[in-house]
């Protein structure tokens, strides 16, 4: 808490299930992921994290909350109306990296025997944060495709430490394997979404999403998505505003993002 770390949690390091692998697979081959092309880089590093550093054993996951914040107009997304979240979420992970007396590792460094070692990534590495949120025990993926984090809502960065040493022990996810099991039968967010880049299986076409046509495109606006725009400039949170979690959250941004 002293690192403003809102939930934590710990997953053993091991390849992701079947099921989640064919689903990204799917994801890539269908080009949902648009212009992204780093999602379709090093996938077999985002299916198994233990490639991404010599023997890593453990990851310890985060979150660090950024929302909601009060609308801007034109609207800014809540996530960028503040710091640079890649500037603070991973030099906490390296505060908390030290605290446990660890060193941090250069990419394909080899750790040194007996020396705890260990890589922080900030949405900075092919790794599927919200997975590994939910092995961690801090939420699960709703159908807004944001982790869900109970008494906090989705507006939280996840951040992630991956260590080359062993946990005395590991957390649980929250629930069973179902799907959306925060949501019930809700689908406000479904309804809300301006473009229906959000399906109600939960699937998601990033390629009708205004914060990706808004923020990670550099196509032209095609004239659907420009009528549909509203208030929307730089980002849209409108999936996450009319989330019943996120609208009772009881934890406020951290003031380095407000």
């Amino acid at each position: 808490m002293r690192l403003g770390f809102t939930a934590v949690g710990l997953a053993r390091a091991e390849a992701v299930d079947a099921r989640t692998a064919a689903r990204f697979r799917r994801w890539i081959a269908e080009e949902r992921h648009g212009e992204m092309a780093y999602m379709s880089n090093n996938i077999e590093k985002r299916l198994d994290p233990r490639l991404l550093m010599e023997g890593a054993q453990t990851l310890v996951v985060v979150g660090l909350p950024y929302g909601p914040q009060p609308n801007a107009f034109p609207h800014l997304s809540w996530y960028a109306q503040g710091s640079d979240y890649h500037n603070v979420v991973r030099p906490r992970l390296l505060a908390l990296l030290a605290a446990l007396g660890g060193n941090a590792l250069r990419p394909d460094e080899t750790p040194p025997l007996h020396t705890l070692c260990g890589r922080a990534f900030a949405d900075t590495a092919p790794v599927l944060e919200r997975y590994w949120a939910e092995r961690a025990g801090l939420g699960r993926v709703g159908r807004n495709h944001q982790l869900v984090v109970p008494r906090q809502g989705s507006a939280l960065f996840l951040g992630v430490l991956l260590l080359n040493a062993e946990a005395d022990r590991y957390d649980k996810p929250l629930f069973a394997e179902t799907d959306f099991p925060l949501c019930g039968t809700c689908r406000r967010c479904i309804d809300a979404c301006p473009t229906g880049a959000l399906a109600t299986d939960g699937t998601f076409d990033a390629r009708r999403c205004l914060s990706y046509l808004t923020i990670e495109s550099r196509a032209p606006l095609p004239p659907w998505a420009a009528r549909a725009m509203g208030r929307c400039h730089y980002g849209c949170d409108r999936c996450q505003a009319v989330c019943p979690h996120t609208q009772h959250a009881a934890t406020p941004p951290d003031p380095t993002f407000l």
